[in-house]
């Protein structure tokens, strides 16, 4: 064999190698998820073998590089009514809401199925507070940036009051710093993003109002009502988010139990707090059909402007540097998270993803639509809807022992062989009576007739 032969040979080893390998790594990734250390090692040899290795691939090969130019659109929500791991004990109805966001990643908040990258869904609870978190600091962020840039007062001889008249030329009022005068109390939500025991207004009078007294006795009618809807209330409500019955609203309700699945009505809260009704109790926590963009934009900005003062504006403005600048954000933290967290059914006719994930398409497609049991949650409505609940199942399950009661009774006396006197005795029937016909018949085999 020539050398040239052995060379020959060699190069088509080397592609059938490479083409193996690369079947494998195909077969592979679809059972990993890319986020996992052993998704992550296959993603990279993948992508290497398919383009090379410059340093550019090598930066897009970073944890969810593409996400950076995506935007997350919240799509709805779903309640999920599970057994819970800790049963049915004292405030504890044995119940869980393990309710579920979905939303989806795509180049633009419109378009049809194809245009996005694909479908999630992820914890509710999860999501509310990494949502949440990000707003806030965005918005902080903004708020300190624009003082910054556009409000000189700090040669002002009021400072506050000149910060005070610059946000709000600009409509930027939620920037204002509001102080409590000791007679407001200021919602915060973050505690009752998941289920948390309500508390109760810091100067009403009437707190005690609710809680035995002295004798341990004594409820008021309020109370009274709360046991009779769920004799397992311990006298303490609570406050959770809850998916609204259009699917789509996200909202805070009063609840009985420390799982709040066992609605009590928003009232409870405003008998509490100096008749202040329940936050976010008809305005969504998410507002309907979010979609941002997840640029780290503080990231970004604080970047630019370290370039521009480092750099002046000797360059004219360095196109180059611009498109790499641009290129080099770093993702949203909020969308990474719920990227990494969430099931996938990602769509590969996007061109978007390179090895799309598609493990929880039928918990997406077909699973989560067909589960709807948003009327349970039907918190103004909670007290006569439950009442009617367990009227119901009272009265359903008295018919149905009834029933069996009267069917266990009828085949008793259809077995039974009934008994005749003839001269004083006792004559036992011969035959069973649902065998033989007329009565008559079965008085003449007995010897009565």
């Amino acid at each position: 064999m020539t050398t040239h032969q052995r060379r020959t040979n060699t190069i088509m080893v080397g592609f059938l190698v490479m083409g193996l390998g690369m079947t494998f790594l195909t077969a592979q990734v679809s059972g990993i998820a890319a986020n996992s250390k052993a998704g992550q090692r296959l993603l990279q040899k993948a992508h290497l073998i398919q383009q090379g290795n410059s340093k550019e691939q090598q930066r897009k090969l970073n944890d969810n590089w593409f996400i950076t130019n995506l935007k997350l659109k919240y799509t709805g929500c779903y309640n999920l009514l599970n057994l819970s791991e800790e049963g049915a004990n004292g405030a504890s109805s044995g119940l869980e809401n393990t309710a579920v966001v979905t939303f989806t990643l795509g180049e633009s908040c419109v378009g049809q199925d194809n245009d996005h990258a694909g479908k999630y869904a992820v914890n509710m609870y999860d999501f509310l507070d990494s949502y949440t978190e990000s707003m806030l600091q965005e918005q902080e962020w903004r708020c300190e940036s624009y003082r910054e840039n556009n409000c000189p007062c700090d040669n002002a001889d009021d400072e506050e009051a000149c910060q005070y008249a610059c946000l709000t030329k600009a409509g930027l009022e939620v920037c204002i710093e509001e102080y409590n005068n000791g007679d407001d109390e200021v919602f915060e939500v973050q505690p009752y993003l998941q289920c948390a025991r309500m508390e109760e207004g810091e100067y009403n009078n009437n707190n005690n109002n609710r809680h035995l007294d002295n004798d341990g006795n004594n409820y008021n009618g309020r109370d009274w009502q709360a046991r009779y809807q769920y004799p397992f209330w311990d006298g303490e409500y609570n406050i959770g988010p809850y998916c609204a019955e259009d699917g789509k609203s996200i909202l805070l309700g009063v609840f009985y139990d420390e799982m709040c699945t066992v609605p009590a009505s928003n009232d409870a809260y405003s008998y509490l707090h100096y008749g202040q009704s329940l936050p976010y109790s008809t305005e969504s926590l998410i507002p309907q059909d979010t979609c941002i963009s997840c640029i780290d934009q503080e990231r970004g900005w604080e970047e630019w402007q370290n370039y521009n003062n480092n750099n002046g504006d000797d360059d004219g403005g360095n196109i180059e540097y611009d498109y790499n600048q641009w290129n080099n954000m770093e993702p949203r933290e909020f969308c990474t998270d719920m990227y990494e967290q969430a099931a996938k059914c990602e769509n590969s006719e996007s061109g978007i993803i390179y090895f799309p994930l598609t493990t929880g398409c039928s918990f997406i497609n077909d699973f989560l639509p067909t589960y709807v049991p948003t009327s349970f949650y039907d918190v103004e409505e909670s007290a006569s809807l439950l009442s009617v609940f367990l009227a119901w199942t009272l009265a359903i399950t008295t018919s149905v022992l009834f029933a069996i009661s009267v069917r266990l009774t009828c085949m008793l006396k259809m077995v039974r062989q009934p008994i005749f006197f003839r001269r004083g005795k006792k004559v036992p029937q011969r035959k069973p009576i649902f065998k033989d016909g007329s009565p008559e018949l079965l008085a003449e085999q007995a010897g009565v007739a």
